[in-house]
């Protein structure tokens, strides 16, 4: 190789270094600035709305027994299903299920409004409260109670959320003492939640 093509060759190869660092200097910063939240939120910190449009705060979760389900109202069959087995298990209930609180976290609060929260939930028993957190109210909740969800791109632009399908079942400090498996057999769901209404102050 001459002097002059090797004088070509690291040019280029300097000008392809200077153009990877202004890329980097100007599409990761805003990359990272997008998918992340500007300031960590605290679980105890944590507020949303919910279906009726009023404040839901993380003290919103103390006082009584809850059962915390995180989905979302485009879910094809886990949701539906799931909320069709607590309204089931909490009619079996009777009177005790009014000593608990169930909440209903939206994982997409990207499309499911309080609105359409609170129309959806209209389908079930009228307990099961509809909680809408920003995005980044989002991440502390599930992170506090390690709860994974994620969203799935689809054709056309339209997406998903996969997410765990497990009920939680808290004690009235909002801390977990169990859990109720997807589709958990209503011997074992009613066991359960007569230990945690027996936790009710």
């Amino acid at each position: 190789m001459t002097r002059n093509r090797q004088m070509i060759v690291l040019s280029g190869l300097l000008v392809l270094g200077i153009l990877s660092l202004v890329a980097c200097l100007f599409l990761w910063p805003s990359r990272a600035v997008s998918d992340s939240c500007p300031t960590p939120v605290k679980a105890s910190e944590t507020y949303a709305t919910d279906e009726e449009g009023h404040v839901f705060t993380a003290q919103s979760l103390l006082g009584s027994p809850i059962l915390l389900f995180f989905g979302f109202t485009h879910c094809p069959e886990v949701c539906p299903t799931t909320l069709n087995d607590i309204s089931r298990w909490l009619e079996a209930l009777g009177k005790d299920a009014d000593k608990l609180k169930i909440v209903f976290v939206t994982v997409d609060p990207e499309r499911d409004t309080p609105e359409q929260l609170k129309n959806y939930l209209s389908s079930f028993d009228k307990r099961i409260r509809g909680v809408v957190p920003t995005p980044c109210n989002l991440t502390a909740i599930t992170k506090k109670y390690h709860i994974f969800y994620e969203k799935v791109q689809l054709e056309h632009g339209e997406y998903s959320v996969d997410h765990d399908a497990s009920i939680l079942l808290l004690n009235a400090n909002g801390d977990k003492v169990g859990t109720l498996n997807y589709q958990e057999s209503d011997e074992i769901a009613h066991a359960k939640l007569e230990r945690l209404v027996a936790l009710a102050k």
